[in-house]
């Protein structure tokens, strides 16, 4: 039973035999007083025992993902022109090092694998550029040597213009060997970018005579950069806008500078691209509507860009409406 006095709370038991009653109590209020230290003390020890355990659990997990953590910064900066990179042995636990040495040899792999590839591109372009030029020669001797307007000219001729076509893929394909090894090389020097953008508008124009040209040109706009490659560039560019934009439709040249950057932007209406295809545009061989028959390798754009990216700039597909299709060329300009 529990006996309340005045000044202090008992707890108290009575056992009886039938000569003795013994009564035994206890200061309930010191009973409890202890009773609410101890609640106290394990409510805040508690807390902050779970949340040392959790720094600790944290501590430790980040030091045991730290080599793991390192290896994926390390492969993610590997790019196809920084194959070469390899994973520093950075632990010393065999399944971490058994993952570094498996993941260095498949890059050994890939990396040969790679630089084949390219050397057989830049090689069967380099090799094929002489026998077309000797064919482009014996052709352009057939057309003289013929008839003028028989079958046999008309047949040479458009022979010629497909032997042109070829040798104009093929030194494009052998660019981009070039720009994946890293050497496209670009020859610095003062470039009037106003001049190459007015001379590749005055070419649509020859083009496609039914496109209604508009120029924007700023003029005398200076880059450093290689002349040929530049030209190379914007005409890939000018071609692509010949052979897709609309019958009787527009495209636009227009050139400026913009907080120490030129801005060459050519427009063209065209049908609008589906968005499956926008990130593929630059992919090589891409074509978006590939029932077209339309002369084309599917090379211009990504030579485009990989000469701007040579540059110190990049060439991206603007924002698309319904009308109009922009490929916007950055490059440095002091």
């Amino acid at each position: 039973m529990t006996v309340e006095t005045p000044t202090i709370n008992w707890r108290a038991g009575v056992f009886c035999t039938d000569e003795i009653t013994l009564v035994a109590a206890m200061d309930m209020d010191a009973f409890n007083a202890e009773v609410n230290r101890f609640r106290t003390a394990f409510m805040i020890a508690v807390p902050l025992g779970l949340i040392l355990l959790g720094l600790l659990g944290w501590f430790l997990a980040g030091h045991a993902m730290k080599p793991v953590a390192a290896i994926a910064d390390t492969v993610e900066g590997i790019t196809a022109k920084g194959l070469d990179k390899r994973i520093p042995m950075i632990s010393n636990d065999i399944e971490l090092e058994r993952l570094v040495t498996v993941s260095n040899n498949m890059l050994d792999r890939l990396e040969k694998s790679y630089h084949q590839a390219v050397r057989f591109s830049a090689d069967a372009a380099h090799e094929l550029q002489t026998p077309l030029t000797i064919l482009q020669g014996e052709l352009d001797n057939a057309i003289q040597s013929s008839e003028d307007g028989s079958n046999e000219q008309q047949r040479y001729s458009m022979l010629l213009e497909e032997l042109r076509n070829l040798k104009a893929v093929v030194q494009k394909l052998l660019l981009l060997a070039h720009a994946d090894e890293g050497r496209l090389h670009v020859q610095h020097q003062p470039v009037d970018l106003s001049e190459l953008a007015a001379n590749a508008a005055e070419d649509l124009e020859l083009m496609a005579p039914n496109l209604e040209i508009e120029q924007e040109i700023a003029p005398g706009l200076v880059v450093n950069g290689d002349p040929a490659l530049l030209n190379q560039a914007i005409r890939n560019m000018t071609s692509n806008a010949a052979k897709y934009a609309t019958a009787n439709g527009r495209a636009v040249f227009a050139l400026k500078r913009d907080d120490g950057k030129a801005l060459f932007t050519l427009s063209n209406t065209a049908s609008p691209i589906p968005e499956a295809d926008r990130p593929l545009l630059f992919d090589r061989f891409h074509r978006v509507d590939k029932a077209r028959t339309t002369a084309g390798s599917g090379l211009g754009l990504s030579l485009a860009r990989e000469i701007a990216r040579a540059h110190g700039g990049d060439l991206v597909l603007d924002p698309c409406d319904e009308v109009m299709v922009s490929f916007t060329l950055t490059l440095p300009s002091d």
